[in-house]
Formats: C-alpha cells, sequence, structure tokens
C-alpha cells in the first residue's frame, strides 16, 4: 500500500507544480505590492502555516502531530452524529477490543484511535513525498513552490471555514487550520457525510451503510 501511495503521490507533486507556480506569483505580488492589511494577514498565515506544516511533516502520524490531531477532530464530529448501534457496529468490524466497549465514551474514543491512526498514516506518506518532490526543483522554483502552498493552505482554510465553522473554530484555537491543506482531500467524504447529516438524511443514512459494509 505504502509503495502505491508514494507513487502516486510523486506524480501528484509533479502535475500540481504549475498550479503552485500560478499560487505562489500571486501572493508575492500581494506581498510586494498589495495592502497594508492584505500584507499583513499573509504574514500571519505564514507564521501558523509554516510553523503547522513543519510540525505536520516532523511528527508524521505520530499521535502527538497535527495530522493525526485534525483527524481525530474530524472524526469526532463525524462518530458524534452516528446511533450507538451503529458505532458499536463499525467499533466490531474495525477490530476493537471487546474491553473498550463498555460505554458509548470509550468504544468511540477507542474507534476514532484506531481509524485516525491508519488515515494520519497514510495522509503522512502522501504529504511528505509529495512536498519532498516538489521542493527540489531548484531554488527560484521552490521559493515559488512554497508560497504557492501558502497560498493554497490559506484558501484551503477559507473553505473549511466556510462549510465548516464548528470544525474551522477548533482547528483555528489548536493553531491547525492553516495545516488543513495536507488532509483535505483525504478527509473529504467524511466533511461530506458530515453536511449531509444537516441537508439530506436520506443520503446520509446511505453513506453510513457504505461505510458499515467497507469494514
Amino acid at each position: 500500500m505504502y509503495i502505491n501511495d508514494l507513487a502516486k503521490a510523486a506524480v501528484d507533486g509533479v502535475i500540481s507544480i504549475p498550479m503552485d507556480l500560478a499560487y505562489g506569483a500571486r501572493r508575492t505580488f500581494e506581498d510586494i505590492a498589495g495592502g497594508k492589511a492584505v500584507r499583513a494577514e499573509n504574514h500571519a498565515e505564514r507564521e501558523r502555516a509554516v510553523n503547522s506544516i513543519r510540525m505536520a511533516i516532523a511528527y508524521g502520524s505520530s499521535q502527538a502531530g497535527p495530522i493525526s490531531k485534525m483527524v481525530k477532530i474530524i472524526l469526532t464530529e463525524f462518530y458524534d452524529l452516528l446511533p450507538d448501534s451503529t458505532i458499536e457496529e463499525i467499533a466490531k468490524k474495525a477490530g476493537v477490543g471487546a474491553s473498550f466497549m463498555t460505554s458509548r465514551m470509550s468504544t468511540q474514543v477507542a474507534l476514532t484511535t484506531l481509524v485516525s491512526q491508519k488515515i494520519a498514516r497514510e495522509i503522512a506518506v502522501k504529504a511528505i513525498a509529495s512536498r519532498a518532490l516538489k521542493f527540489g526543483v531548484g531554488v527560484a522554483a521552490s521559493a515559488l513552490l512554497i508560497q504557492g502552498l501558502l497560498e493554497r493552505a490559506s484558501e484551503a482554510s477559507k473553505r473549511l471555514q466556510q462549510e465548516h465553522p464548528k470544525i474551522y473554530s477548533i482547528f483555528r484555537s489548536h493553531n491547525l487550520d492553516m495545516a488543513y491543506i495536507l488532509i483535505e482531500d483525504s478527509v473529504a467524504p467524511i466533511l461530506k457525510a458530515i453536511t449531509l447529516h444537516e441537508k439530506n438524511l436520506l443520503e446520509f443514512n446511505d453513506i453510513i451503510e457504505r461505510i458499515i459494509n467497507d469494514y
């Protein structure tokens, strides 16, 4: 699995280089010629992004790192929407031990920990491989690529704020919002399910059935 993930991350990294260069050029222009408010916002975002993304790469899939923390927050929001019977069924299929299934809380915590570790490992492999490839294309290009990553991180953070303000607020309070770009694609199905719970409960239940059948 990891070999395939690495290969896919490498391909994704090459394909997105032109987009990152374009985003980087735009953000660089804003930093030079933008208004005071824009430059101040970019500076604040840069500080948050550099710190959180650097920690995400350094910690990888460790439970103490940003990737695992973000996944756990999203999974917790998702699992909170499910009835006890569904949580128990998913936990059994996921291999959560009987010793953890003494209450709804202990079962959900064990399930969240188990699933978040799996997702975080996959995300960490893809993120590290993709960034390592991109930043090896030359000093000048790498500077623009970093600016491009910052711009895309900013846009991803704003999308999260608009679409899932509660989750964004939790991320922001833990200085995680600018690292959301690293997990956005991987957690998209979970966030879609959360949205459907609010807008289309019938379709939400269909997704839950598919999730249960996938275990």
